[in-house]
């Protein structure tokens, strides 16, 4: 996954920390969480992820996680309050 950190900043930042390896892992959808600034949410074929800084770290949310769920493409992601 990729970060940067304003608009205006033209490098691309990795950010490895806490997510799953690219390979095997399907495009991941992120959310930002409206309620909480810099709280960012992002679920793959691996696996639901939270930032709490902004995208620097990532920390596996420790919820039931199907075998099947590792071969499908996730479509969306929803945050609630």
């Amino acid at each position: 996954m990729y970060r940067r950190l304003t608009d205006a900043d033209e490098k691309w930042e990795l950010i490895t920390e806490g997510m799953p390896e690219s390979k095997g892992t399907i495009i991941s959808i992120l959310e930002s969480n409206p309620y909480t600034k810099d709280e960012f949410y992002c679920l793959n074929n691996r696996g639901i992820y939270c930032s709490k800084d902004s995208g620097v770290s990532w920390e596996m949310l420790d919820i039931p996680w199907r075998k099947e769920y590792c071969l499908q493409h996730p479509w969306g992601l929803a945050i609630k309050e």
